[in-house]
This record gives C-alpha cells, structure tokens and sequence, in this order.
C-alpha cells in the first residue's frame, strides 16, 4: 500500500488493493494454505487477477487506477470477492472428511504404471477426440465420439507426475529424469508447438517442476542455473511464439494445421534473424492492442496474467447497461446435464462477455476473453452477486478438493487436481466452474479408476505369474526420507 501511494496511487484505491490481498491471504490460510489443492487454487485467483498486476505496477513506477475506466470500482469489486471467498473458507473449517477419493501414494511400481497407462490414455484420447471432432469447414463436434474421448483427455498431466514421483522414489531423491516422465514431457511439449498452444508447451515442465518441489527434491546449482535460461527462453522466444505463431499455423482440421505447421517452419527455420523477427512482430502486436492493455510498458506475459484490465472493462459496461442476470450463468447450469437429456445450442460465454464489455466485435467467435469470478459475478448481479456468488464458488472448491485428496506434498494426485483446476479456475466464468468441479470433475474420477484399477490389476497379475499366488496391492514405503514427509 505503501510503495502504491509511493507511485500516485490513489489512497482510496491503495486501501482497497490492501483490503483485497489481506483478504485473499486469509481466504488462503482457511482453506489449508498452499499445501493444499484449494488453498493454492485460491491463490491462484488472487494472483492472477489482481495481486501480481498491482505487484508490477509498482516496479513500473506507475499508479495502480491508471488504464483503468473505474478503478475505484473495480477494486471495490475485487475486494468483496475476496472477503466473500474468506466468509466461504471459513465456513468449511469444520468440514476434515475422514476418507478421500484418492488416498496419497507412494508405491514406485503402482506410479510407473499409472505414468504409462496416463500417457497412453491420455494421449490417445486428445488425440482421437480431436480427430474425430474436426470437420473439413474448421466446425468442432461437441458430442458424440468426439465428446466422449475429449472426456478423457484431462488425465494426461498425470503421466509427466506420476513418472517424476516414481524417478524421484525409485533413485531416493537423486534423478529427476527417467524415460518414464521424458517421453510424455516432449511429447505434450511437442503437441504444444504444433497447436502454437502456451499452456501445452508450459504445462509440462510445470508438472515436473511442481512434483518434484512437492517430493521434496535438492536442485542442483546447475539446474538452477537452467531454470533460470529456460524462463528467459520462455519470455524473450516460446511466449512471444504461442502469440505470434498460432495465426499462421493453426488450420481448420489437423491436415491443414499440419500443412501450415510445415510451410512455416520450413520457411522461417532457415532465417537466421527469426526470432529476432519474431520477437519484433509480437512487441508490434502488443502496441497494436495498447487500448486494451493495463501496462505502459506492455509485457505480453504480465498482460496474459493480469485480469484486472478485462474486469475493469466488464464492470464498466455493467455501470452503463446494467446487470444481465441470469444470462451467462444460465447456459453453465445447463450444461451440467447432458444434451442427451437437455438438447441446447452451445453459448461461448467468454464471447458473450467479450461482446458486452467492447473487447470483440460480433464477428469475432473465436477469440475467448477471461474476466474472472468476481467481474462475472457483477456483471450478472451487481454488488449482491459480488457478495454471495464468490462465497458459494469458494465452498465448492474446498469441499470437492477435498473430498478428491489430501494435502499436496508427497501426493501425486493433490499435483494432478491442482494441475487441473490451476488453468481455469481464475480466468473460467462462473457457470464454467461449476461445470470443472462438477461434471469435468466427476470424468476425470471415472478416468483415474480406471487407469488405477488396471494398474493394479496389471500388478496382481505380474506377481501371481512370478510367484505363482495372488498377490495384494499396498503402497509401500520407498526411503525413510519420503516416509518421514
């Protein structure tokens, strides 16, 4: 608060900003703090929206409420949110269910075998969901086939944790690389490139980065080192690419995207200058878009991060044409059922709010906006919204999570649900949430037992042709070291 008045910032808009953080901290530590999948995705909400935004506003040397339309607005509705999320984190203190869904494991053959039957599944599910949802015209099918497979997709970030927890069990802390967490790690890396997709070319490294945190291993000096090259590459070469790239290779259907992909690279590999070409274009695109933007040095990662700018823009709009209601939050209840049941049109609600707040023009179907819980909320139903939508979102969060599993640390599945949920949970609509803690949520349990009961059974089956007897399936402890944690 300090270093913002230092800036110009407004007082009014600096104790807001500390009212809303000293919330979001609290609404953390109630929920388990970042051990756990809710507290950190609670964090994530926090950071993502505002916390981070503000944090640099202050290195830039610039007032918090500038770029903003109704900055002191804006901040009131993020600081209810946050004190809303608080009241619904502290309301589940008392819920500590006795069993979960998905007990932490640490059994090394149990986890090599998950890694490969994620990575199988999973990576044959994407992509036969995407090839059997594409049409010759560039349409996606929802359902169907299609639908089916995309369902089972989401276990994929599996395969890249459980082959890094068993690397790290297996070498008692020493390796962190084995074939078991490499060949799904550069195969999703390499999917990632060939869909210009940025959470595609990150999510993996920040699995096994995650994972390896959480289980306790000692980086190297030399690997520090490396991680430190691999965030400048990520913000001077693959962030500047995912935004560059993606107009000139991603196509209808996969044929013509992998036609693009090959006449791309086969053009520009050969300039010597082009990264510094492509890193030029992107510093173009952003002026091009410095209306919409919340810096005036404009970053493309701080911006892709920040949320405050969009809300601001959707709560301004809300000021001048009032509150929709029900409108987008309907379509996201309905798509709790299936269309099986409740046959419905498809509604792109980032493009219907994209619409309301000037960011799109109606032409424009693809570029998906994110506003965040708390603009959503206002836009819907004004300070009331603001006030009730956030606590109900908050109780959803920390009861499904933790019914799912225990804390994070040596618990491969409190990685994967974070992994999960991290993505969405602070740029998804409100009807979006309930949709990933309800319905996606209840797939990927589906997807889980399945790949753990055929695991087990895998392993009941190699131990009762080795000693000839059935043999049970516990988890067992690998090294005292990850016992004690």
């Amino acid at each position: 608060m300090l270093l913002q008045l230092a800036t110009g910032t407004s007082l009014l808009f600096a104790e807001l900003t500390f009212i809303a953080i000293i919330a979001s901290v609290i609404a953390v530590n109630l929920a388990g703090g970042l051990r756990t999948t809710a507290g950190f995705c609670l964090a994530i909400v926090a950071l993502q929206v505002f916390v981070l935004a503000e944090i640099a506003k202050v290195f830039y040397g610039e007032p918090g409420e500038s770029r903003l339309e109704v900055p002191i607005e804006t901040m009131g509705v993020l600081a209810l949110s946050m004190i809303s999320i608080s009241a619904g984190a502290l309301a589940c203190v008392p819920i500590k269910p006795k069993r979960v869904l998905f007990p932490p494991t640490i059994n090394p053959e149990l986890l090599r075998i998950v890694a490969m039957l994620a990575f199988l599944m999973g990576l044959g599910s994407m992509m036969g969901g995407q090839l059997a949802g594409e049409t010759e015209e560039g349409a996606i099918r929802l359902g169907g086939v299609a639908g089916l497979l995309r369902r089972f997709s989401s276990c994929i970030p599996l395969a890249v944790i459980a082959g890094t927890a068993y690397t790290l069990l297996v070498s008692d802390g020493r390796r962190l690389i084995s074939r078991y967490n490499a060949v799904p790690l550069v195969s999703q890396c390499a999917l990632g490139v060939f869909y210009s997709s940025k959470q595609g070319m990150f999510e993996p490294v920040f699995c096994l980065v995650l994972t390896a945190i959480a289980f306790g291993y000692s980086w190297r000096r030399s690997q520090i080192a490396l991680g430190v090259v691999a965030i400048l590459l990520a913000f001077f070469v693959v962030f500047p690419f995912g935004q560059v790239a993606r107009s000139h290779t991603r196509g209808l259907n996969f044929a013509d995207t992998l036609k693009k992909n090959v006449d791309y690279f086969s053009e520009n590999l050969r300039n010597p200058r082009y990264f510094l070409d492509q890193y030029d274009e992107y510093r173009q695109g952003l002026d091009a878009e410095s209306e919409l933007l919340y810096f005036e040095k404009p970053s493309g990662v701080l911006e892709r991060i920040s949320l405050i700018k969009p809300a601001d823009a959707l709560i301004h709009a809300t000021l001048k044409k009032g509150e929709s209601g029900w409108k987008t939050i309907r379509s996201g209840l309905m798509d709790l059922l299936p269309r099986v049941i409740l046959p419905r049109r498809w509604v792109n609600v980032p493009n219907e709010l994209g619409y309301r707040a000037g960011y799109l023009d109606e032409e424009n179907t693809g570029t998906c906006i994110s506003f965040g819980l708390a603009a959503d909320a206002f836009s819907s139903f004004g300070w009331l919204g603001v006030a009730v939508i956030p606590f109900l979102l908050a109780i959803l969060i920390i009861v499904v999570t933790r019914l799912l599993t225990r804390p994070i640390p040596c618990n491969v599945w409190g990685i994967f649900f974070f992994v999960t949920y991290e993505h969405m949970v602070a740029e998804a609509p409100i009807g979006a949430i309930l949709n990933i803690f309800i319905t996606q949520t209840a797939w990927v349990v589906v997807s889980l037992w399945l790949i753990l009961f055929c695991a087990r059974a895998w392993i009941t089956l190699k131990r009762q042709k080795r000693f000839g007897g059935a043999a049970l399936v516990g988890d067992v402890s690998n090294a005292s070291r990850f016992s004690v944690l």
